[in-house]
Parts: C-alpha cells; structure tokens; sequence
C-alpha cells in the first residue's frame, strides 16, 4: 500500500507539470494532444516510482 501511495503522488505531480509545460508549449486550444501526453508521462512515473517503492520501501 505504501509503494501504491508513493507513486501515485508522484505520478499526479508529474502528471500536473507536464500538463502544465505542454499547455504552455503546444498553445491552449490543443489540449487532447496535451492530455495523451500527460497520460502517457503519468503512467510511466507510475511505473518508476512504484517499482522504486517496492524495491527500497
């Protein structure tokens, strides 16, 4: 539960600034190209964080 927790925070705070750099990058009308990259760079900080959580928590 604990390495869920952590990387689901860091996924959501990875999620929030990559949101954040696409908007200000792709411009703000575009934002389904922005939303699958979010996803995308979500999922993957996941992944990292929650297998980093496991393997030192």
């Amino acid at each position: 539960m604990k390495a869920f927790l952590f990387g689901l925070l860091f996924a959501v705070g990875v999620g929030t600034w990559v949101y954040t750099k696409l908007q200000q990058r792709t411009g703000y009308g575009n934002t389904g190209a922005v939303l699958k990259g979010t996803i995308m760079a979500a999922v993957i900080a996941f992944v990292v964080f929650f297998t980093l959580g496991l393997t030192f928590l």
